[in-house]
């Protein structure tokens, strides 16, 4: 099931959060940290790769992409390591600055969510959806080779 779906499910993951990012930057003129940019800089290609990658059935993609997810996984989270010291009061480094605070929350469903909060969770998804398909595709490999 993985194996047939998998690259699908990410590229709709990886859909939904380059629109939900371009919907909230251009037509809510929510303004963005440079953490958000890199973090946009990892996640805008994946959603015309792996479309690609899932129209072409080509499973061997999982294995590059998933240095650039880590990256932006390991980014959001760091982004939100910030700001929870920023809200008790310590900031150890000013990464955001100069720029938006990006600790403000969008109404999302029942409750208000920050940016790095939804980008993690994408991330993660994304990341476990490669993860599987990448030991999908070596374990029927290695199962061809005996």
């Amino acid at each position: 099931m993985i194996r047939k779906y998998g690259l699908y499910a990410t590229w709709v993951i990886a859909m939904l959060a380059t629109f939900g990012s371009l919907y909230l930057n251009e037509v809510q003129s929510f303004p963005l940290c440079r953490l958000c940019w890199y973090q946009k800089i990892c996640m805008y290609p994946l959603s015309i790769i792996t479309g690609l990658a899932a129209w072409r059935g080509y499973l061997g993609i999982a294995t590059y992409l998933l240095p650039q997810t880590l990256i932006g996984f390991v980014l959001a989270l760091f982004q939100i390591v910030l700001q929870s010291f920023s809200i008790r009061g310590f900031v150890p480094i000013q990464i955001c600055i100069p720029g938006p605070d990006c600790a403000e929350t969008i109404a999302f469903g029942i409750q208000p969510l920050a940016l790095p909060a939804l980008s993690i969770a994408a991330f993660f998804c994304i990341n476990v959806l490669l993860f599987s398909i990448h030991y999908t595709t070596k374990k029927e490999f290695s199962n061809e080779q005996r």
